[in-house]
């Protein structure tokens, strides 16, 4: 042991001491199997020494191995910044890895990625805390707010994740750079919905108490004194020169191009932007009793989405977890739409039309949906790739073109210029949400897009947010643009309280269902489900065909606007829902049930067994001619 220790050390040492992947040489010998312990490898968890060297090492002693398992202590392990890299502990190309925490917690004192999980096959991260400090934002209170002015006053010893000595610089009118204030409820008694602004100016005015401006198109009319209010510079840390596609460090734990990854009894305290992004895997990432929570006495945990899962072959699982504090989505899933920018014959130019600043490739014997943009048609062809330039993406290159010959072609016809691609093998089909705890800051506690699964006994609690999202890509002015959606999704047994905007929302993948070039059938099943809402629609969807509700309740609060409808079918077709309870408690929303736009020629509607008691303006049940 103390020979490899020695080598592996010297070596981190001679690289700077950091994670980047060591040339392995000939004479390790693959063992797996092997346990190490940290504190072999000098690391004390006394919550002052820079252990992150020492578990570096240990690491890439069990990788040399082929595997084993890294055992921490229910220790604090400070782990330094990482010399100016853009990520600490790499985890490329291990197999058969685990880390055992015992209950031990990593504190970062960068907002650096701590995790890059790549190529990377059976490796868990169990009973293991994940916290960054200082916390990547401010807190305060609000006082002499106006239409387009506040006060906020930050507590004692708050320098912020940027100091405020920073934001003094940005004063004379100057914009604060990548600068986001996000609004809270002062109290639970005030429904008061989560907003997001970017200031055009802050100057100190007094101790502790900094003068945020806006512009004209900027209002502030729900900000009330007292409010909590949360400070957040964006976080961006460039990748170095020998890292692959030029990304950005976008999250604390990245899982890429793996395998049978899991996370059990993880908990992230705070994470700079994403806790988890997961991406362009071929097979499973389980999360289960992962805790994504703010810090003690803290109102944020995550400045973006909790879980990212984005162009996997197997959608996440993600069970018997808690999500809090979170600014954006606490779970986001979403399939990958490709632009068509050149076309000779089977072979065409494609390349990522939504996240042109990332790299997601199509491989060779993936299969795609085509897709016409302007008038939300999916076409009937389905085109399998035969071969494709290249899978790799460009070093230092935001974003990836590729050049792919494809089988079914011809039976697209003239390649319109709004012509969208989808990957349907890399589509995160499959994935599983269940039994977990969402209380959405101020997204969404679900959002899926594209994707195949079950959503089912999650309880959402919103703090300001929807509840669950089930949409496609948006385009320009928020209406559908066309692609794939969910393949038999089922949404079963959710209990949704206090939500906004909606507590169920589908939005499917073409605005006429009497297109006969849309053939697909959605198959979303509702089952069981108990929504209550604060305002907004307690179930809500939109252009689908295939729809199955079974047993679910809405509830309208009473604090709900005029305008508020308990359950909304716009376009829809084949539908068959059969008991439906409404309780309107206050006495007067737009309609309980309302199904407009409807095409029973594309397929029947049934309704049966509504129990819907509401004072609303028009009847409580508003059903199409059939």
């Amino acid at each position: 042991m103390r020979s490899l220790l020695t080598c592996t050390l010297a070596v981190l040492a001679a690289s700077g001491c950091g994670p980047q992947d060591v040339v392995l040489t000939e004479d390790v010998q693959a063992s797996t199997g092997a346990e190490l312990k940290a504190s072999e490898f000098g690391a004390k968890g006394d919550g002052v020494t820079d252990d992150g060297p020492a578990i570096a090492a240990a690491l890439l002693a069990l990788k040399q191995r082929g595997g084993g398992v890294l055992s921490l202590e229910p220790h604090v392990y400070r782990v330094g910044r990482p010399d100016g890299r853009w990520h600490y502990f790499s985890l490329r190309g291990a197999k058969d890895l685990t880390i055992a925490g015992n209950g031990a917690t990593l504190r970062f004192d960068d907002q650096t990625l701590a995790f890059w999980i790549e190529d990377a096959a059976r490796v868990r991260l169990a009973r293991l805390t994940i916290d960054h400090s200082p916390l990547p934002y401010s807190e305060g209170r609000v006082s002499g707010t106006a239409l387009r002015s506040f006060v906020l006053t930050v507590p004692p010893g708050d320098t912020g994740p940027f100091t405020y000595a920073d934001l003094e610089r940005e004063t004379n009118g100057k914009k604060p750079p990548n600068l986001m204030f996000f609004s809270a409820d002062g109290g639970r008694d005030r429904a008061v919905k989560a907003t997001s602004f970017v200031p055009s100016g802050v100057e100190k005015v007094g101790p502790r108490q900094y003068l945020f401006t806006f512009d004209g198109g900027t209002s502030l009319s729900g900000l009330t004194d007292g409010d909590r209010a949360v400070v957040v510079r964006s976080f961006v840390r460039k990748l170095d020169d020998e890292v692959r596609g030029g990304e950005t460090a976008t999250a604390n734990v990245i899982v890429t191009r793996s395998s049978d990854v899991e996370f059990d009894h993880v908990t992230m305290r705070a994470s700079p932007d994403k806790a988890f992004r997961v991406y362009d895997n071929d097979g499973p990432v389980r999360f289960e009793t992962v805790e994504i929570a703010p810090q003690p006495g803290a109102l944020v945990s995550v400045v973006r989405d909790g879980i990212h899962a984005k162009h996997n072959k197997v959608g996440p699982t993600i069970v018997a977890s808690t999500f809090r504090g979170i600014l954006d989505d606490d779970v986001n899933i979403t399939s990958m739409p490709y632009a068509v920018t050149s076309r000779t014959g089977n072979r065409w130019t494609i390349n990522s039309k939504e996240s042109p600043t990332w790299c997601y490739p199509v491989r060779k014997g993936d299969v795609l949906l085509a897709a016409n943009e302007r008038r939300g048609a999916v076409l009937p062809a389905r085109l399998k790739v035969l071969w494709v330039d290249t899978e790799d993406c460009p070093p230092q290159g935001r974003g990836l073109t590729q050049v792919v010959e494809l089988e079914g072609a011809a039976a697209v016809g003239d390649a319109p210029a709004d012509l969208l691609l989808f990957d349907l093998t890399r589509s995160n089909d499959g994935f599983v949400v269940s039994g977990n705890e969402f209380r959405p800051l101020a997204n969404r506690a679900v959002s899926v897009t594209g994707a195949g699964g079950v959503i089912a006994r999650n309880l959402v609690q919103s703090e300001g947010g929807p509840g669950l999202w089930l949409a496609n890509w948006p385009k320009g002015g928020g209406r559908p643009m066309a692609g794939p959606f969910a393949r038999s999704t089922r949404v079963e047994a959710n209990v949704i309280r206090d939500a906004f905007l909606a507590g169920i929302r589908a939005g499917v993948i073409w605005p006429d269902v009497e297109d006969p070039a849309n053939k697909a059938t959605v198959d979303l099943e509702f089952i069981g489900n108990e929504v209550q809402m604060r305002d907004g629609a307690g179930i809500a969807i939109e252009n689908a065909r295939g729809l199955t509700f079974r047993g679910n309740t809405v509830t309208m609060g009473a604090g709900a606007p005029k305008s508020a409808l308990a359950f909304h079918l716009t376009s829809v077709a084949a539908v068959d829902c059969r008991g439906l309870t409404v309780v309107d408690l206050r006495a007067g929303i737009a309609a309980g049930v309302l199904v407009d736009g409807a095409s029973p020629r594309s397929g029947g509607l049934r309704f049966e067994a509504l129990d819907v008691t509401t004072a609303a303006r028009v009847p409580p049940v508003v059903l199409p001619a059939q």
